[in-house]
């Protein structure tokens, strides 16, 4: 799904506030180090990846399916979560941020 955001798009919205956060399931550091690479290299998106290595965060979202989207307001409140990846998710993402972001 990422591939489909384009980077220059997303650095859009970094500047009006967005702060997009890579979550890896995954344990082994070669696989942490494969998001980085997508995130950063691939994609272009400067963006934190963070290790879930004792599944806290799994857990605390429910995530049971991947790959998993979410928009947490400040205050840590899920305020849209996406499971899968379908057609219309990237067009949702963006009016949603849209609306959030306000000028």
């Amino acid at each position: 799904m990422l591939a489909k955001f384009d980077p220059p798009h997303a650095a859009e919205y970094r500047e009006r506030g967005l702060l997009v956060i890579f979550v890896v399931l995954d344990r082994e550091p070669k696989r942490i180090e494969a998001m980085r690479v997508l995130s950063t290299e691939n994609l272009g998106i400067s963006s934190p990846v963070v290790a879930d290595r004792n599944g806290q965060l799994a857990v605390r979202y429910r995530i049971e399916e991947l790959p998993q989207l979410y928009l947490i307001d400040d205050g840590g409140t899920v305020i849209w979560r996406e499971i899968g990846y379908k057609e219309s998710t990237v067009g949702d993402l963006s009016k949603r941020l849209d609306a959030l972001l306000v000028d």
